[in-house]
């Protein structure tokens, strides 16, 4: 993949807990070490994007502290996690309706802050507190920032081809433009984590300049997201 100039891949985990994968059906996920799977796919260079659901009926309070360790083992920058949402007409949907722990006729296709099932191991006002929280936890800038260095460093293989690929004006228009809104648009944490990520990535190794705008860009996405959407006091 990584010689086909794949540089960026969603990897849809939903959870770390083999009770839950079981659950969903998920089998095919308790194949292969999912730790070492991530690892290898980071170290040739391809960022990683988990996703992960949080909400499972195999789900307790101790999930959160283990998702947020993986994430760490894993250096994982860039993390989206969902609710558990039961959409009509799906297995889900009926389990829970004859369970009755449905809120509503259906889902409002919003997957964070809102989920339509009764959390079996919690409540739900619990489910979405923990949720917040650590999806705070995740994006707070100097802890992303561990993350991301030892993401960087862990990168060993670089693929020969491509290295005399023309010059393109658009990609440093782009890269400006990025440069002039992280130095002058979003807040001071942001300017910091920004300046000091590009520093430290020179030193690790240049090639991985590129990479790092990436993930400051899926970055402020994320940050803004937990910043302006999830409630302040959690």
């Amino acid at each position: 993949m990584r010689r086909c100039a794949l540089l960026r891949a969603v990897l849809g985990v939903e959870t770390i807990r083999r009770e839950s994968l079981e659950e969903v059906k998920k089998v095919h996920n308790l194949k292969h070490d999912i730790f070492e799977r991530i690892t290898r796919i980071s170290r040739f260079g391809i960022m990683p994007f988990l996703g992960m659901i949080v909400g499972f009926d195999h789900d307790d309070e101790n999930v959160f502290d283990e998702l947020y360790e993986f994430f760490t083992r894993t250096n994982s920058p860039i993390v989206g996690i969902s609710l558990l949402n039961a959409p009509k007409h799906t297995p889900l949907y009926n389990r829970m309706e004859k369970e009755g722990r449905l809120l509503g006729e259906d889902f409002s296709g919003e997957w964070q802050l809102y989920t339509n099932i009764i959390p079996k191991q919690m409540s739900r006002d619990e489910l979405l507190r923990r949720y917040c929280k650590l999806f705070k936890k995740i994006y707070e800038p100097e802890l992303f920032r561990e993350r991301l260095l030892k993401w960087l460093q862990h990168v060993d293989y670089f693929s020969t081809l491509y290295v005399n690929k023309k010059f393109d004006p658009k990609q440093l228009s782009h890269g400006v433009r990025m440069f002039f809104f992280f130095m002058f648009m979003v807040t001071p944490a942001e300017r910091n984590l920004f300046v000091k990520s590009l520093i430290e990535t020179w030193k690790i190794n240049p090639k991985l300049m590129r990479r790092t705008f990436t993930f400051l860009a899926q970055y402020h996405h994320f940050y803004d997201f937990v910043q302006r959407k999830l409630p302040g006091r959690i």
